[in-house]
């Protein structure tokens, strides 16, 4: 089968492409907010029991150091109150899981579409349906608060020409060719986290 690049990308592709792109996007930029909160909230408590330490050591009448000390181990704790509740009010309902749940669902079809479709006369209609069903499943999820950017990047949003393994996105494929750019990359992608989260483990306990 011929899987070189055609010169006009399918339409209804570009369209599950941009979707893809933004819940793509959404989750990615909510998720790194959401864990530096909770870093900043982590550091917040262990720097307000190191105070708490500290003060145990300065006596009362020790000057300027003991204000500070005393002053910020009241400080802290209600920094560290204040980011929590407002995780809490604006992360609560785990947004940035919905919408990485929404970009994969959109991302199978997409190769649904261009491998076991390929020769089927209403595989746009179908696409279409499930966009649609996708995208009310996320507005569901999301509780009614659904806002997406516009985007304004290539698509699809991670293709490299320079890569090999690299998915152009817009062709259909064969099973070779879903192995490679969409499976191998994902093993490769799990396989890098489980070394990152192992060397993070081992220096944890040194």
């Amino acid at each position: 089968m011929d899987t070189q690049q055609s010169p006009q990308p399918t339409p209804i592709l570009e369209i599950a492409w941009t979707r893809f792109a933004q819940l793509d996007a959404i989750s990615s930029k909510r998720t790194k907010t959401h864990l530096r909160m909770r870093r900043l909230i982590a550091t917040l408590g262990v720097l307000a029991t190191l105070f708490a330490i500290l003060s145990q050591g300065i006596p009362l009448e020790s000057g300027l150091l003991g204000v500070v000390v005393r002053g910020l181990l009241i400080l802290l704790p209600v920094l560290a109150s204040g980011f929590a509740a407002y995780a809490s009010a604006f992360y609560s309902n785990g947004d940035w899981l919905v919408s990485r749940a929404g970009a994969e669902e959109i991302l199978k079809e997409i190769y649904a579409y261009r491998t076991i479709l390929q020769n089927s006369s209403n595989r746009r209609a179908w696409l279409e349906k499930r966009l649609v069903e996708i995208q009310r499943s996320v507005y569901r999820g999301m509780n009614g608060e659904l806002t997406m950017d516009a985007y304004k990047g290539q698509l699809p949003p991670h293709y490299n020409p320079e890569d090999p393994a690299s998915d152009w996105g817009f062709h259909d494929i064969t099973g070779d060719d879903y192995f490679r750019f969409r499976l191998e990359q994902q093993l490769n992608w799990h396989s890098d986290k489980v070394v990152k989260r192992q060397n993070e483990r081992k220096r944890l306990q040194r």
